[in-house]
């Protein structure tokens, strides 16, 4: 697994998809800054400063396809979450709503 790290970005997934066919399967593209986010239903995503985490994973997966594959993002998240919280890390996780 790669890891770039900017100092600042307009959005790592943009920058993941600018730079996509440089990059390999489960590439990591983490910003220390980010100036123009967007989350789910392209929804702004405010960079607060200091404590925050910015980043995005380039996922090629084969020409099959998996049922993980549409909730992958969700899954993940949970998945970082705990792992997050062995490490000691306080998080505060708030999911969408049902109507997202």
């Amino acid at each position: 697994m790669k890891v770039i790290i900017l100092d600042e970005a307009d959005s790592t997934n943009s920058y993941a998809k600018l730079n996509i066919d440089n990059f390999d399967d489960r590439t990591v593209v983490h910003a220390k800054k980010q100036t123009c986010g967007r989350g789910r239903l392209n929804r702004k995503w405010v960079d607060l400063g200091g404590d925050n985490l910015f980043m995005s994973v380039v996922l090629k997966p084969s020409d099959t396809f998996k049922e993980i594959y549409p909730n992958i993002t969700q899954y993940l998240s949970v998945v970082l979450c705990h792992v997050l919280e062995e490490y000691g890390v306080c998080l505060l996780y708030t999911s969408p709503s049902p109507r997202d």
